[in-house]
């Protein structure tokens, strides 16, 4: 078992003694990054928002209520009713103008701190107020609204307040507080689920009692109801998607800690490590993966900032990331494209050709004829293979940038060696790239013979059919697949696990190089 260099224990994993792929992370690394934007702080923070819109929502709706219940005689009235609708319609006002600001804000403009007054008419002036009936069923619902709004706008402050003290009592070290704070952040989401699903049904509701009274929009300012409306869902939701990404990014951190860990321990000079290495690499690369759409460019700055982030202090994890972007990325992406570049029948065909170009016998102008159109199928494939390996050597440039920048936490001797990989990657890499131009050469060449050939074209047709063949063969299906399956076990993965286990032998802790070791 390491220990650290404080004298705790580092013991980084537990393995099941008979399935690696069970392994349990003891001592989990922050990243500085993913603590802040999951913090509790942060939820409590959002969370309070989100309790702030869902109390305008509860106020306006009282104010709606109250007003289409007593009619408009309530704005004359000077009692106590009068004066508490007068606060609350006030107060409904300046928080339907603070939350139109704030989303003004978030899309990048910046509006009034007041709103129109036709934003904030409580009823439709093409509209008399219900009677009867009518008007019995859309103020049950006006206050069913109002209550339920009102009853989560109040629990969720209640779950915030206590939240905030439970963040206290951790502060001053309350090791049961810790675990209250985490059942709490799943009540609040909860809390925030049936707001969401409230304020998702209550137009639809309002739709079907507006369709059945004949009252639209149960008589409300349109305005002022679309914004009711439309507010809740808006905010409810966009805190929905802000809680799947932290959650997202925690699972992501605790996913590379895990890989990262499994990796280092089971880190040998044996073949079967390199396997475990590989698969740890995998899921680094498709761990930190959290942006799926948008620029590529983009996508690949979360990803490497999440890997450098979470092994900001374990260097080899950061290499561990580059290795699998190549092999998930360039060598897994080149088999691919150059499997689909090169159709199933190509063997066959090659076979088949050379047979019927054989069996021609003297005619020239057959032989030229067949051997053309035998050479028009080769032609796409070699000019899809050199696109798609000079965009392969571009991806590899790209990694060998990430690893410089990994440089300046590596000991001088670690990036040589790291640099040595990628020197033999770079040589398998630039010889397919050098194979698919020299087949794209030579079939331009072959058929320049073919037609400038005469009646010699009889007596050239052998060896014709063996440049073509020498050409073809390093694009056979088989050949390619063994040649990157070596590049990616022997190359790539085989000379990362000799300078991990290297500098595990040295007495480094987990991912981080033995600096004394590496300069000796």
């Amino acid at each position: 078992m390491a220990t650290g260099r404080d004298g705790d224990k580092a013991s980084y994993v537990a393995l099941a003694p008979t399935e690696v792929g069970n392994a349990t992370e003891l001592k989990p690394r922050k990243s500085f990054f993913v603590a802040c934007f999951t913090s509790p702080i942060l939820k409590l923070l959002c969370m309070s928002w989100a309790a702030s819109v869902l109390t305008v929502l509860a106020l306006t709706w009282w104010s709606i209520t109250a007003y289409h219940i007593e009619g408009s005689e309530i704005r004359h009235d000077k009692g106590v009713q009068g004066n508490v609708y007068d606060e609350v319609r006030t107060f409904s006002k300046q928080g339907l103008a603070a939350v139109a600001f704030a989303s003004s804000l978030a899309e990048g403009k910046v509006s009034n701190l007041s709103l129109p007054d036709d934003d904030l008419m409580l009823a439709r002036e093409d509209v008399h107020l219900p009677t009867g009936w009518q008007a019995g069923v859309i103020h049950t619902w006006m206050f069913l609204c109002t209550l339920i709004s009102s009853g989560l706008a109040t629990y969720m402050w209640l779950l915030i307040a206590w939240g905030f003290t439970l963040l206290l009592l951790t502060a001053f070290g309350s090791k049961k507080s810790q675990s209250d704070v985490a059942n709490l952040e799943n009540r609040l989401q909860t809390v925030a689920d049936i707001a969401l699903a409230m304020q998702l049904l209550f137009p639809v509701v309002t739709d079907i009692i507006g369709r059945c009274t004949g009252v639209e929009d149960l008589g409300i300012g349109p305005h002022l109801y679309h914004r009711v409306t439309d507010l809740g869902p808006l905010v409810l939701a966009a805190l929905k998607v802000l809680t799947l990404l932290m959650n997202a990014l925690k699972e992501a951190e605790r996913s590379l800690n895990q890989a990262g860990d499994i990796a280092w321990t089971m880190c040998t000079d044996s073949k079967a490590s390199i396997s475990q290495v590989k698969q740890s690499a995998h899921r680094i690369i498709e761990g930190a993966h959290i942006l799926t759409q948008g620029p590529r460019w983009l996508q690949r700055l979360q990803r490497d900032a999440l890997i450098f982030d979470i092994f900001k202090s374990r260097p080899m994890g950061v290499a561990m990331g580059i290795f699998g972007f190549l092999d998930t990325e360039i060598l897994k992406q080149l088999e691919k494209s150059l499997l689909s570049l090169v159709p199933s029948w190509i063997e066959e065909e090659i076979v088949q050709g050379e047979k019927k170009i054989k069996e021609i016998g003297r005619d020239v102008d057959k032989l030229r004829k067949l051997l053309s159109d035998h050479l028009q199928l080769f032609k796409p494939v070699a000019e899809g293979a050199s696109g798609t390996m000079h965009d392969a050597v571009d991806k590899f440039d790209y990694a060998k940038a990430q690893l410089r920048k990994s440089q300046k936490i590596l000991p001088p001797k670690v990036v040589d060696d790291l640099d040595s990989v990628f020197g033999k990657i770079a040589v398998g890499v630039n010889e397919f790239a050098r194979c698919a131009d020299s087949l794209a050469a030579e079939l331009i060449a072959i058929e320049k013979d073919i037609q400038d050939a005469g009646e010699e074209l009889v007596d050239k047709v052998e060896d014709i059919l063996k440049r073509l063949g020498a050409v073809l063969e390093d694009f056979r299906p088989t050949k390619i697949l063994l040649k990157l399956e070596d590049l990616a076990e022997h190359a790539l993965y085989g000379g990362l696990v000799q300078i991990m286990s290297l500098q595990k032998g040295n007495g480094a802790l987990p991912l981080q190089p033995n600096a004394s070791a590496a300069h000796a």
